[in-house]
């Protein structure tokens, strides 16, 4: 399958972050790209591997520069998660204030390091003031929250055709809504089609994204969901994910998610 018959430019440049860096082309099949991303992948696991060693199979890394601020013990030998990994940064202190009361404690964490178990490669060019990744520590679970801002010249293919991405990878519903100023918003619940999901060794549990896309180019995409089970796992999953569809709603439609650009 090529990845220009299914994805728009937005899509594909999430794609290539999701792939370690690895970039997506315009065509040709997918195949040679995730193995072009594994391979990237086992050039940082080795750059990674004396830091690796120094832990317990299974534990979370704590230092500067990766997850300050919380770890795991051990409980007569298994993995135990005092408190969700991340750092009470002033970025998630601020984001923490957008979201409504009772949501749970909010940290900064980097995803690739939380799934992957690799140092934290930042997108390159501006992004929002909240672009990023948030766990969500709340009842003795662990979910996450994640911002993405995504440039485009010009509106994409999910502003005029939103829900229409007709690949038998996608799981899950969809569902959109046009807004009075031009915006599309799509809700999908469950969409299996992510990168990030691909980890058979990992179980994500109930999964809400919403992506705004602005008439006069770019979108922004909020991620929320219950968290996951398995490799490299932080807690167990949330009941539900942080946010209700009218919470994320109400949070995707805040201007100050969005790119100075965007806006």
């Amino acid at each position: 399958m090529r990845t220009d018959e299914v994805e728009p430019p937005e899509v594909r440049e999430w794609l290539g972050q999701a792939l370690e860096g690895v970039p997506v082309p315009q065509g040709g099949g997918t195949e040679a790209v995730f193995a072009r991303a594994a391979r990237v992948r086992a050039r940082r696991r080795a750059v990674l591997a004396g830091v690796v060693t120094a832990v317990a199979a299974g534990s979370v890394v704590v230092g500067p520069g990766l997850l300050p601020g919380g770890g795991r013990g051990t409980k007569d030998g298994k993995p135990q998660v005092t408190q969700a990994p991340g750092a009470r940064t002033a970025k998630a202190a601020a984001f923490a204030k957008l979201l409504p009361a009772g949501v749970g404690e909010i940290r900064e964490v980097s995803m690739d390091y939380v799934l992957w178990r690799e140092t934290h490669f930042p997108m390159s060019g501006p992004v929002g003031s909240y672009y990023g990744s948030y766990a969500v520590s709340r009842d003795g679970g662990v979910g996450f929250v994640r911002v993405l801002n995504f440039t485009s010249p010009k509106a994409v293919a999910g502003w005029s055709h939103p829900c229409d991405m007709p690949t038998k990878e996608d799981v899950g519903t969809c569902s959109f809504e046009r807004l009075p100023n031009g915006n599309v918003l799509e809700f999908r619940k469950n969409w299996t089609h992510l990168a990030v999901m691909q980890d058979k060794r990992q179980k994500w549990g109930e999964y809400l994204m919403v992506t705004l896309y602005l008439k006069k180019g770019g979108t922004l995409q909020v991620d929320d969901t219950a968290g996951f089970t398995g490799r490299n796992s932080l807690g167990p999953l949330l009941t539900t994910p942080p946010l209700t569809k009218s919470q994320l709603r109400e949070l995707a439609l805040n201007p100050q998610l969005l790119m100075k650009s965007q806006r």
